[in-house]
């Protein structure tokens, strides 16, 4: 892919261009991962993250260890296309950005897999390069959530976004700028069933919000979780029906509905009603006629 990805550049120096790559890695099998960014990693020497249940420990270090392999093979190859940016004398009209639709489990919690409300599943690298526009060596702690990405593109193009683009123009804060960020991003699981992974404990729907220091998500079976995540970064302590915490709860909620009151989503919350602290909250608008599930 990388390969096609150079000829495209080369071939193309002299015009516009848009190109994704979507590489498949890092995802299992971990274990194909190339034989030389394998041996850069010990199985033994690895640190796992300490919200790994210690049962799981011997056979996560081997998966970790691939894991780890193929992020370093993926570091090479968008090296070569920088590189090729840099040959071409494209570098710096064009913007790079190195995401990723989603992070992995790896035993956290016990979980595998994605789907999941938690930082491991949900927080990924968004790396972002445009020489002249984009300062260097800086980081921002501002919500990003992938439907922010199409109007932010366009806000660093230059070019309006199209009034049905859903997300919000965060390109202000990429240049470096003062801008009003957004509260909360919103989190969801993308699938209408549960899902597992290879450790066939299952991830439960949800819907959820991640803030600047909090964690929440409604299951479909109510209240789930409520996350500090600047006092417990692991994410080992959940607050939810904790008293002293309830205001902060209730406060996420409203997030919660907010978002699914403008997506229109029909997410099953009537047990999460019943659970809730009492709050004035309108009930959700009529799905209009044709419009899409979520």
């Amino acid at each position: 892919m990388t390969d096609a990805a150079l000829s495209f550049i080369g071939a193309n120096a002299d015009q516009p261009w848009l190109l994704v790559v979507s590489w498949g890695p890092p995802h299992p099998p971990f274990e194909s991962a190339p034989p030389e960014t394998m041996r850069l990693y010990d199985p033994e020497s690895l640190q796992l993250r300490p919200n790994v249940p210690a049962e799981l420990a011997s056979d996560l270090k081997r998966r970790l260890r691939g894991y780890y392999a193929h992020i370093s093979a993926l570091d090479s190859e968008l090296g070569r296309m920088l590189d090729k940016l840099d040959e071409t004398g494209q570098a710096t009209n064009t913007v790079v950005v190195y995401t990723s639709d989603h992070g992995t489990m790896l035993g956290s919690h016990g979980y595998d897999g994605k789907r999941l409300p938690f930082d491991e599943s949900c927080r990924v690298p968004f790396l972002l390069r445009y020489p002249g526009v984009v300062p260097a060596n800086r980081t921002t702690d501002v919500l990003l959530g992938a439907i922010d990405l199409f109007p932010s593109l366009c806000g660093l193009a230059n070019v309006p976004v199209p009034q049905h683009c859903e997300g919000m123009d965060l390109s202000e804060a990429m240049r470096g700028n003062a801008m009003r960020a957004p509260e909360s991003a919103f989190l969801m699981h993308i699938q209408r069933t549960k899902a597992g992974g290879e450790s066939g404990k299952q991830a439960p729907l949800f819907r959820g919000v991640r803030t600047d220091r909090f964690t929440y998500a409604i299951a479909d079976t109510g209240r789930w979780c409520l996350y500090d995540n600047r006092e417990d970064p692991y994410q080992m302590r959940n607050l939810v029906d904790e008293p002293a915490h309830a205001q902060t709860a209730a406060a996420l909620e409203e997030l919660v509905f907010d978002w699914l009151r403008r997506a229109q989503d029909r997410f099953p919350l009537d047990a999460a009603r019943r659970r809730r602290a009492p709050v004035d909250t309108p009930e959700l608008a009529p799905r209009p006629p044709g419009s899409p599930s979520f």
